[in-house]
C-alpha cells in the first residue's frame, strides 16, 4: 500500500466517523427516576435546558439537586457516545474506500504545477529551505498544539446566576461538571425560579467555555490548517508568499 493509499484510508475513516456522528439516533433528553428533574442536550451534547418540576422536594433533598443534574448530564453523554459507537460500527461494515485521484489530480502534482508556473522566477534553493522550515515548524509545533487543545478541553469555567444563588461549572466542551445551589434559597423558591436560575448559570458558564471552530486556531499549527486541502496555499508558502 502506497503512502497515498494510507492517507486516503485515514481520510475515509475520519469521514465515516463524522457521518456516523451526524446520523446517530441521538438521545436528547433525560429525566431522573421521579420525573421531577430533566435535562435536554443540543446536537453537540451541550446542555440546552434543565427543568425542575414543582414536586421535586418530594424526591430530593435541597443538597442533592445539583448532583442530580450533573448525573443526568453524565448519563446523556454516555448514551450519546454509545450510539455514536454503534453508528461507527455500522459505517465500518459498509465502508467504501475513496479511489486514488487520477494522475495530474493529486495535491502533490497541483503543487508541482503551481511551482512550475512560477517559471524562471522560482528560486529552487529558497523553496527547499522553506519546505524544511515548514516541516520543522510542524514537527516542533505538534506537541504544543496537542497540549493547547487538551488544556482547552480540560479547563473548567464557572459562572453564577443573576442573583448568585446558583453556580455552574463546565469543562472545555461545555459539559456541566458541577452545580452548586443555595440550599436556604431552594427551600423557599418556586420550581420555575429555580429552573430559571440553573439555566442562567449554565448558559453563562458555557459561554465562557466556547472553543474555536478550528481546533488548531491559536496553536503553532494554525498557519497550516488550510494547507492539506488547498495545494495552492502550500505552493504560496513554499514560494515565501505567505
Amino acid at each position: 500500500m502506497t503512502d497515498a493509499d494510507h492517507i486516503l484510508d485515514f481520510r475515509d475513516e475520519l469521514d465515516r466517523e463524522a457521518r456516523a456522528y451526524s446520523a446517530a439516533p441521538t438521545v436528547s433528553e433525560a429525566s431522573d427516576a421521579s420525573g421531577t428533574v430533566s435535562v435536554a442536550f443540543d446536537s453537540d451534547t451541550r446542555v440546552l435546558s434543565v427543568v425542575v418540576a414543582d414536586r421535586w422536594k418530594a424526591a430530593h433533598r435541597p443538597g442533592e439537586l445539583g448532583a442530580v443534574v450533573v448525573e443526568l448530564v453524565a448519563q446523556l453523554a454516555a448514551e450519546r457516545a454509545r450510539q455514536w459507537g454503534e453508528s461507527v460500527a455500522e459505517e465500518d461494515a459498509d465502508q467504501a474506500t475513496t479511489p486514488l485521484p487520477s494522475r495530474g489530480e493529486t495535491p502533490a502534482e497541483h503543487v508541482q504545477a503551481a511551482l512550475a508556473d512560477a517559471g524562471d522566477s522560482l528560486d529552487a534553493t529558497a523553496v527547499l529551505a522553506q519546505m524544511m522550515t515548514m516541516l520543522e515548524e510542524v514537527n516542533a509545533g505538534m506537541d504544543a498544539a496537542m497540549q493547547i487543545i487538551s488544556a482547552r478541553l480540560s479547563a473548567t469555567h464557572s459562572a453564577a446566576s443573576a442573583q448568585g444563588r446558583v453556580r455552574a461549572t463546565v469543562d472545555g466542551s461545555g459539559a456541566v461538571t458541577a452545580l452548586v445551589l443555595d440550599e436556604e434559597w431552594l427551600g423557599t423558591e418556586a420550581a420555575a425560579d429555580i429552573t430559571r436560575a440553573i439555566n442562567q448559570a449554565i448558559a453563562a458558564a458555557a459561554a465562557s467555555a466556547t472553543a474555536p471552530v478550528d481546533p488548531l486556531a491559536g496553536t503553532p499549527l494554525e498557519r497550516y490548517t488550510g494547507v492539506i486541502d488547498d495545494p495552492s496555499a502550500l505552493a504560496r508558502i513554499l514560494m515565501g508568499k505567505d
